[in-house]
């Protein structure tokens, strides 16, 4: 390969945010890429600080499993409604029937929430 702007001299990387060849004269070492300006720089800066997020948000490299928020907000809501359509039983229950199926439908979705993020490998 050759490098992009110096024709005629051997690149010796590639720059991680517009693929162009680069020869040392161009190469700007950031540790955990090279490119070729300060333009592609701070793209591979804010690209590597993204990937980092996205590492803490899957849970990838940590060993510590954890329940997802989501999916527990939805069974306490769920729970919350159970106790008080258990609260009208005897008062209404119309409003009984309907908070009740509420709360089992809220669980519902909270279980079923947890199970698809385990199996995704989500950790939110």
């Amino acid at each position: 390969m050759i490098c992009f702007i110096h024709e005629g001299i051997h690149a010796v990387g590639v720059c991680k945010n517009c693929g162009k060849a680069i020869c040392r004269d161009c190469l700007i070492d950031e540790g955990f890429a090279v490119c070729c300006s300060e333009a592609c720089m701070a793209e591979a800066r804010q690209l590597n600080e993204m990937n980092q997020r996205g590492k803490k948000i899957y849970g990838i490299g940590t060993t510590t499993k954890r329940n997802s928020s989501q999916a527990i907000s939805y069974m306490i809501i769920g729970v919350f409604f159970m106790i008080i359509g258990l609260l009208f039983l005897s008062k209404i229950p119309v409003l009984t029937y309907f908070t009740c199926s509420m709360g089992l439908l809220m669980i519902g979705i909270g279980a079923f929430t947890q199970y698809r993020m385990k199996n995704l490998g989500i950790q939110v």
